[in-house]
């Protein structure tokens, strides 16, 4: 996401392609919700209410995971005279037991205990030691219904705003970003994530990482309202590719991954692309979501350089890495050979700091198998050897295996731009939104016989995008189908008024009451 400083259109672009399954029927569902205070565009996943990511009249906003560590392993001392209790500050503590009676098809149903501590369900008991091994999870707590949060950020005004309403954004663990129509950038790591600094006498600050004894000195301190946060940076732009976005001096960590092996291909290529002196069009943020360079094939390609082989295939092949771009191009020979080598070869072999002639017998005994690799799987003929055959993507159907889609190739991969698993891509123009463009796969209807079941398939195999079109006029003139939907008087229809007083009782009972969308979060759910 770049600001309007670095942006052709003078206002901010927000771009956004989050990983997930690529599954079918689609895991998002493009929506666009008009109605008394919403106007807002988007996809959500379809179990969930709203747009997860899209735009309002206002503001843009995207999300990648964070990877928030959310979860701690406690490990419970049990009452040996009565395994009904565990020890909590010096004192026993009754157990919480719920019984689940578990109907079996053609037996007697059973019954399952399911225990309880303060800290959590027990998942584990070791009885030769009488210990529980419970999980807390931040996840269990009031609130935290998957992408309940975007219901408040589709009410954002501005990005500076956004940053407050980020904080209600519970779960999943999720870089929010923003980009509005007066200018504003903003970043926000957001989850409810557990305080584990020392709190009172007896606590102790902990990183999580390993299980910690539920004895109740290792006590959450609530939640942290401290999360890494910005607004407008000097560098103009703002960019989140699942690397360490942990500041400096933040502790304990917050990242679940160590920072020691966080992968940095993707977002230091990204940093080589905004180095450009000239302003981005929409079409420079489509290549560079679909930028399938890989940094650390890169790295490698001076390796097969200054050496020959005498065995034709084996420097023909050579010859194919040395003058290599490093892309992941779907046609690219090179590419799949680069891939089914480095499986082969060693970290020793792959050491830049050893001589060529030190390196050389090495890469050529791990060529020839990677040539003969190549030769089984995908044929003698060199022309027909590519990254794309390597690199597939299945639709199947996962009830009726007719319903299934044509596999695609696909450029692009882990370590690049184009990582797998972007089923979802918009570019939103802030400037003018009904510029904005979108790409989602394989269609947007689960009903086979509609025409919207795959017609997205084969332009999200091509990498092409369509417009996301959001003012009225641009709808009316763009669009092919209209669905009314109206509601049934239960008067007219005998049947379903019999049937729904039968059902009625267990399936339309009252939602628990909402959380005002506006004002200071609740008492109690921040610390």
């Amino acid at each position: 996401m770049v600001s309007g400083r670095l942006s052709a259109t003078g206002k901010p672009v927000v771009v956004n392609d989050p990983h997930r399954t690529v599954t079918h029927p689609s895991l998002r569902y493009i929506v666009h919700l008009h109605a008394p205070g919403w106007n807002v565009i988007g996809s959500g996943e379809v179990p969930f209410v709203g747009a997860a990511i899209g735009h309002n009249e206002r503001l843009g906003w995207g999300l990648t995971i964070v990877g928030t560590d959310m979860e701690d392993v406690y490990v419970e001392d049990v009452n040996p005279a009565n395994p009904g209790e565990v020890r909590f500050r010096g004192q026993w503590e009754p157990v919480r037991v719920v019984r689940e009676e578990v109907r079996v098809k053609g037996g007697a149903a059973e019954t399952v205990e399911l225990k309880f501590t303060r800290h959590g369900p027990v998942f584990h008991e070791d009885r030769a030691r009488n210990k529980f091994y419970v999980l807390r999870s931040a996840m269990l707590e009031p609130g935290t219904a998957p992408y309940l949060g975007s219901l408040r950020l589709a009410q954002s005004k501005d990005c500076k705003t956004f940053l407050t309403d980020a904080m209600y954004w519970k779960a999943p663990s999720e870089n929010l970003i923003c980009g509005d129509v007066e200018g504003n950038i903003s970043w926000q790591a957001s989850a409810l994530t557990p305080d584990r600094r020392t709190a009172g006498a007896d606590g102790r600050s902990w990183v999580g990482r390993l299980p910690v004894p539920g004895t109740g000195a290792y006590e959450w301190n609530g939640f942290r309202r401290d999360l890494p946060r910005e607004l407008n940076p000097e560098r103009g732009f703002i960019a989140t590719a699942n690397h360490n976005v942990q500041p400096k001096d933040y502790a304990p960590p917050l990242m679940f991954k160590s920072s020691a092996n966080l992968p940095y291909e993707r977002i230091t290529r990204l940093r080589q692309l905004f180095d450009s002196p000239k302003p981005f069009t929409l079409d420079d943020h489509r290549r560079m979501q679909l930028d399938a360079r890989h940094l650390r094939a890169e790295s490698e390609i001076a390796l097969f350089r200054g050496w020959t082989s005498s065995t034709a295939a084996v420097e023909r092949a050579r010859q194919l890495l040395a003058s290599w771009n490093a892309t992941l191009a779907r046609d690219s020979a090179a590419a799949a050979i680069h891939d089914v080598w480095r499986g082969m070869s060693s970290a020793a072999e792959r050491d830049p700091s050893r001589s060529a002639d030190a390196r050389k017998a090495e890469h050529e005994a791990t060529l020839a198998k990677a040539v003969a690799e190549m030769t089984s799987s995908q044929g003698a003929d060199w022309s027909q050897w590519r990254w794309g055959r390597l690199h597939t993507r299945p639709f199947p159907f996962p009830l009726v295996p007719a319903y299934s889609l044509a596999t695609v190739e696909r450029p692009g991969g882990t370590g690049t731009l184009a990582a797998d698993g972007a089923s979802y891509r918009e570019i939103l123009d802030v400037a003018d939104w009904d510029r904005s463009l979108v790409t989602n796969v394989p269609g947007q209807s689960a009903q086979p016989e509609s025409p919207f079941f795959s017609n997205l398939h084969a332009l999200w195999a091509n990498d092409e995008f369509f417009p996301l079109v959001y003012s009225r006029a641009r709808i009316d003139k763009e669009r092919a189908h209209t669905l009314t939907l109206r509601a049934l008087r239960a008067v007219e229809h005998a049947v379903q008024r019999e049937e729904a007083q039968t059902r009625l009782p267990s399936m339309m009972r009252p939602w628990p009451a909402a959380p005002p969308l506006h004002g200071a979060p609740p008492k109690g759910e921040w610390r």
